[in-house]
């Protein structure tokens, strides 16, 4: 069976996938190790204002963005999955391939309408992301 390398889901997406409510992030990261122990090799949870998670076998990182303007959420998703796939096409490892699709996503937000984001607000928010390494 073919599985995806990584998949990108929000909380909401993540608890379908799982088939449970998820409440705190300690049960977002409980149900992605679920998914990834079924053969994803990486799972990004989008968290809103709260930025990503990303979880694999070995490793549990925590993506936060700087706190911006919101003016539009389409497309915020996908600026995120763009900017992993960027990232990693360019050599980053997982933890600044994650930081990048967080500064992708969070610079799409501060857009009006379905547009992409700027080059430079996404180097702007990636110079000030916070990345964490957890257990």
């Amino acid at each position: 069976m073919a599985l995806p390398f990584a998949i990108k889901p929000n909380r909401h997406e993540l608890e379908r996938l799982v088939g449970r409510p998820l409440f705190d992030f300690n049960d977002i990261v409980k149900a992605s190790k679920e998914i990834v122990t079924q053969g994803v090799e990486v799972v990004i949870t989008s968290l809103g204002r709260y930025g990503a998670v990303a979880v694999t076998e070995e490793k549990v990182i925590r993506v936060v963005p700087p706190e911006v303007k919101v003016v539009n959420t389409v497309g915020a998703g996908d600026s995120v999955v763009g900017g992993f796939i960027y990232a990693l096409d360019k050599g980053e490892n997982l933890a600044e391939a994650v930081a990048f699709a967080v500064s992708c996503g969070t610079a799409t937000v501060m857009r009006e309408g379905p547009k992409l984001c700027k080059p430079d607000d996404v180097y702007d928010i990636y110079e000030r992301v916070v990345i964490s390494y957890l257990d």
